[in-house]
Parts: structure tokens; C-alpha cells; sequence
């Protein structure tokens, strides 16, 4: 019998498990963000006008974001986001940063692997 990797074998036992990868995704950029604006994390919440505790929570990627959260963050620190729609089978359009280039090649990693494989986890997903 065939082993299947892991990661298929976590979403095909939660069905929910694509979405919610999708908003810690979301999560991670707003992060990483923040990291490159050089701004802590209680001026951003001073910024939006929340409690610390309120961003923590978005950040953390485990609350469902809204596009208006998402506006919110990204806004306040000087940026502004894509949605973009894409048949399931389709490959994902994928722009790596300079940092992420550089630590992909330390890694011996091509940019095509490297989104090849972000592909590949997004069609084990369960259709529903």
C-alpha cells in the first residue's frame, strides 16, 4: 500500500482544513507586514483604533478575517491587496520576495518547485 504524505492525509481528515490554512495564510502575510513596516504591534492597534488584545487575535489566524479586516491592516501599514480567482486545478500565481528567493536558493529550492509544491498542497484539498 502506498503511503500518502502527511499534509493529504491532515486535509482529507478535516474537511475545513484548506479554508482554515487559507485564513492563517492571510494571518502570516498581515504579520509579515507588520515585520517589514517596522511598526509594533500596539501602534498598529493604536492606528485601527483596537485593543491590542483584538489584533493578536487576527493575527493569530484564528478568527475567520474579513476583507474589511484585511483592508484595515494591510491600509494601515501603507499597503493594499489583489483578490484573485482561479479554477481549483489552476496553478496558483505566485511572487516570491527577495527574502524568500534568497532563503529558497540557501535551501536549494527553485522558485518552480517551490510553487509547485504550494499547488500541490492546494489540490489535495477536498472538494465539497
Amino acid at each position: 500500500m502506498a503511503h500518502k504524505p502527511l499534509f493529504h492525509e491532515l486535509i482529507a481528515a478535516h474537511k475545513d482544513l484548506a479554508e482554515e490554512l487559507k485564513t492563517v495564510d492571510v494571518a502570516a502575510d498581515l504579520t509579515l507586514l507588520l515585520h517589514h513596516a517596522g511598526m509594533s504591534r500596539e501602534d498598529l492597534a493604536s492606528n485601527l483604533g483596537w485593543s491590542t488584545d483584538r489584533l493578536s487575535q487576527v493575527l493569530s489566524g484564528n478568527e475567520n478575517i474579513t476583507l474589511q479586516t484585511i483592508a484595515a491592516v494591510a491600509g494601515s501599514l501603507g499597503h493594499t491587496f489583489d483578490v484573485v480567482f482561479r479554477k481549483k486545478d489552476a496553478p496558483s500565481i505566485l511572487s516570491f520576495s527577495d527574502e524568500v528567493r534568497t532563503k529558497l536558493a540557501e535551501l536549494g529550492i527553485t522558485e518552480t518547485d517551490a510553487a509547485a509544491a504550494v499547488d500541490w498542497s492546494r489540490t489535495q484539498a477536498p472538494t465539497t
